[in-house]
């Protein structure tokens, strides 16, 4: 599968889920790794 990906940016406190997680409990089911995994599959699986 061919996937163009667009240049990064800083990781920014938009990233961070620290306040998420105090104030509501929410843990990320997906670690970086796994996410991007996950995504590159569905991207396969569902092209635009």
């Amino acid at each position: 599968m061919r996937l163009d990906l667009l240049p990064g940016g800083q990781a920014g406190p938009h990233l961070d889920t620290t306040r998420l997680t105090h104030d509501t409990g929410f843990t990320p089911t997906f670690d970086v790794a796994k996410a991007v995994a996950d995504y590159v599959a569905w991207r396969a699986a569902n092209p635009r």
